[in-house]
Parts: structure tokens; C-alpha cells; sequence
């Protein structure tokens, strides 16, 4: 999404960590609970970055999260653009976009979440 807004998807504690090095940030230590959004933000830039992490569950649990947290991103997202009532096919397709890249990024990282049959 091309907002002043970034958001992704960090697979382990070594992408934290490096994660952390880039930007120059104290982001703690890794999430190793179910499923997290961290927030930060950059005052020099103007950004605000959500980082989800999600813990080892099946394939719908795992789907099932990356939904839960990319609800977080969205509100955030609305939060940093000043937008109090979207429309619900703006809040529709902004949830589809940012479910979407999560589970993208989510299988490149760590591999396929279903197979087909």
C-alpha cells in the first residue's frame, strides 16, 4: 500500500534482529507468543511500520492470525491517514490488500501454507 505507512511480515528472531540493526531501533526482543503486531514510528520520515510475527500453528491458525494482526495494521493504517469512517468497501479492500501481503510474505519466508488438491 502507498501510504506513509509500511508494514510486513518478520519470519524469525535472526529478520528481528536484523530488522532491528536497519533501523537503528531497540525493538526488544523477539515475539515468540501466538501472534503480534509491533508498532513503530519515524518522526524523521513521517512512517509508521507495523511488524507482525506469528508463532509455529497449523495452516488456519496460522490464517487466522495473520487476519488478526493485519486488522491491527488496517486500524493503524486508518489511525496514520486520519480516516474515521471508511467506507466498507474501502475497509474491504484495504483488509483483502494487507491479508494478501501478509500471506505473501508469510510463504516466501516460511513456505507454502496450503497445498492444492
Amino acid at each position: 500500500m502507498n501510504l506513509p505507512h509500511d508494514y510486513g511480515f518478520c519470519p524469525s528472531a535472526k529478520a528481528w534482529n536484523t530488522l532491528a540493526k536497519k533501523s537503528k531501533r531497540d525493538l526488544g526482543p523477539y515475539p515468540t507468543n501466538a501472534a503480534n503486531t509491533t508498532l513503530f514510528q519515524s518522526t524523521k520520515h513521517k512512517t509508521r511500520t507495523c511488524i507482525v510475527t506469528v508463532g509455529d500453528r497449523s495452516p488456519r491458525a496460522t490464517v487466522g492470525l495473520l487476519v488478526h494482526e493485519a486488522m491491527h495494521v488496517w486500524r493503524d493504517v486508518r489511525e496514520g491517514i486520519g480516516e474515521e469512517h471508511p467506507s466498507s468497501e474501502f475497509e474491504a479492500y484495504a483488509m483483502q490488500n494487507i491479508v494478501d501481503e501478509l500471506i505473501r510474505a508469510y510463504e516466501r519466508t516460511r513456505g507454502p501454507l496450503f497445498t492444492r488438491r
